[in-house]
C-alpha cells in the first residue's frame, strides 16, 4: 500500500469524489458556468487551449459528488507517457461552497496517480486554498517554475462603487491625466479582432527591444488567445491623427479585468498628454458595465520602478498571492526529477526556450501567411483596358 492508499484508507471520504474528464464538445458550455464563480480566466479554455501550440496539453476535469458536479480544474499536462507533469494555475475550482474541499484534492492527486503523473504542480488562487493544498499534503515546493503566475502579489481596483466613486479614489494626478487626455482628442477604440492585435503587435516589439524585455509568448498564442476569448478579450488603441500612439490588451472572467500588455510609441507622442490614464479608465468602465468587481493592474514592481508608478496613480488594492505547492504523486520519480531533471533543464531553458520560440513563430507564419497587398483601383482598371 502507497502514500495515497494509506491517505485513502483513513480518509473514506475520498472514494465520494470521482475526477472525470470533460468531453471537447462540452467545453463552451464549461466555459460559461465558470463566468458564474470565482474562476480566474487562467481556468478558462481560452486561455490554456493556444498553449498546444507550446507543446503543452490542456486537461479539463469536474469533480462529481452524489452524481453532482462540485468543482473544475482545467491543468496543462507535459512530458511522456510515463512520466508526466500536471500544472494547475488559480484552480481546481469550487462549484458549491467557497473552497475545494481537502478530501476532492486528495481524490485528484489518487487520480493523477493512476494516470502516471509525477506530479502537480499547483500555484492556489487565494490563502484559502493553499490552506486547503496544504491539509492535503501538497509539499511547499515549485518542480516547474518556467511557468507560473503573479508571484510579487496583485494590485486591484475595486469597481463596485459608483463611476464618481472610483474615479474619485484615484490619485489626483491620474484625474488630471484623464482630463489631459480628452483634451488632446484622442480617438479610442476597443476591439476584439485578431487582426487588430497583429497591426499593433510592433507596437509592443519595439518597447520590449528598447527596454531589453524578452517576452515568452509569442505573437501567435496571442491572437490564438484573442480568437477564442471572444468577448473575454479586448484591445484598446488611442489613435491621433490615424496613427496609433498606445495599445493595452485586457482579458476578463467573470469577476475580473486582467491587465495584460501595454506599449506606448513615446516618439509619436511627443510632448503631448500621455492617454496611459484615459485607457485604462476606459477599459475599467467597460469591464464594470460586463459585471466584474475587480480591475486587475498585474504586479507589484519594485517602489521605485516607472511602471509601478503609474499603477500606483489609481491606488489599488494590494493582494498577496501565495506561492506555488506540489502534490508529489509518485514520490520515486518525483525525487529523480528534482534531483537529476530539474537542475538539467535549468541549465538548459534559455537555449530551448529560444528554439521553442522560434519553432511557434515558424508555425504561426505557416498556419496565417501574410496577406497580399491589395491591387490598386488604377492599376486594376488598366488591366481590365489591356
Amino acid at each position: 500500500m502507497n502514500a495515497l492508499d494509506r491517505v485513502a484508507a483513513f480518509s473514506p471520504h475520498i472514494s465520494t469524489y470521482q475526477w472525470r474528464p470533460i468531453a471537447a464538445a462540452a467545453l463552451d458550455g464549461w466555459s460559461r458556468r465558470l463566468m458564474s464563480t470565482p474562476a480566474s480566466f487562467v481556468q478558462y479554455p481560452y486561455w490554456n487551449e493556444p498553449y498546444r501550440r507550446l507543446g503543452f496539453s490542456p486537461v479539463y476535469l469536474a469533480c462529481y459528488r452524489e452524481g453532482a458536479p462540485c468543482a473544475y480544474v482545467a491543468l496543462l499536462r507535459l512530458g511522456p507517457p510515463g512520466f508526466r507533469f500536471g500544472l494547475i494555475n488559480a484552480g481546481p475550482v469550487a462549484l458549491r461552497g467557497e473552497c475545494v474541499e481537502p478530501d476532492a484534492l486528495r481524490a485528484l492527486s489518487a487520480w493523477a496517480r493512476r494516470h502516471s503523473y509525477v506530479f502537480l504542480r499547483i500555484k492556489p488562487q487565494d490563502a484559502q486554498a493553499a490552506q486547503a493544498l496544504a491539509s492535503a499534503q501538497a509539499q511547499s515546493e515549485n518542480p516547474f517554475p518556467f511557468y507560473g503566475g503573479y508571484d510579487s502579489g496583485v494590485l486591484l481596483v475595486d469597481l463596485t462603487p459608483s463611476e464618481a466613486e472610483i474615479l474619485g479614489s484615484f490619485q489626483q494626478i491620474a484625474r488630471r491625466n484623464i482630463r489631459a487626455a480628452e483634451k488632446v482628442g484622442y480617438e479610442i477604440r476597443a476591439s476584439r479582432s485578431p487582426q487588430e492585435f497583429a497591426d499593433a503587435w510592433p507596437l509592443f516589439e519595439s518597447v520590449w527591444r528598447r527596454k531589453g524585455v524578452d517576452h515568452d509568448r509569442p505573437r501567435a498564442v496571442w491572437e490564438e488567445t484573442i480568437r477564442a476569448a471572444g468577448d473575454c478579450a479586448r484591445l484598446y488603441t488611442a489613435h491621433l491623427d490615424g496613427r496609433l500612439i498606445e495599445a493595452i490588451l485586457i482579458f476578463r472572467d467573470g469577476a475580473t479585468a486582467d491587465y495584460h500588455l501595454g506599449a506606448l510609441d513615446v516618439t509619436a507622442l511627443g510632448d503631448r498628454a500621455s492617454p496611459s490614464c484615459l485607457l485604462h479608465w476606459r477599459a475599467m468602465l467597460e469591464a464594470r458595465a460586463a459585471g466584474c468587481r475587480w480591475y486587475n493592474l498585474g504586479w507589484k514592481d519594485s517602489e521605485d520602478d516607472p511602471v509601478y508608478v503609474f499603477k500606483r496613480k489609481f491606488r489599488p488594492l494590494e493582494r498577496p498571492t501565495p506561492a506555488p505547492l506540489t502534490l508529489a504523486t509518485d514520490p520515486l520519480r518525483y525525487a529523480l526529477w528534482s534531483r537529476v531533471g530539474l537542475p538539467l533543464l535549468l541549465r538548459l531553458w534559455p537555449r530551448l526556450r529560444s528554439l521553442l520560440l522560434r519553432f511557434v513563430n515558424a508555425r504561426r507564419d505557416e498556419r496565417f501567411p501574410p496577406k497580399p497587398e491589395p491591387v490598386p483601383r488604377q492599376e486594376i482598371r488598366e488591366k481590365q483596358e489591356t
